[in-house]
């Protein structure tokens, strides 16, 4: 179950009798092969996706 908390504009989910926030994942970092664009990518996925409110 899923709702949305107002205050912090962000979703909770319910999981193991719990409300907890989805947060977002770690960015990437380091290396030995660095991908620009693929970073950049990624990057902006997780603005957009923090912006819409779904990663606190």
């Amino acid at each position: 179950m899923m709702a949305f908390d107002r205050e912090r504009a962000a979703l909770l989910r319910f999981s193991e009798g719990t409300w907890a926030h989805v947060q977002a994942p770690a960015l990437p970092e380091g290396g030995a092969v660095i991908d620009q664009e693929a970073r950049q990518a990624i990057e902006e996925l997780a603005a957009g996706l923090k912006q819409s409110g779904i990663f606190s």
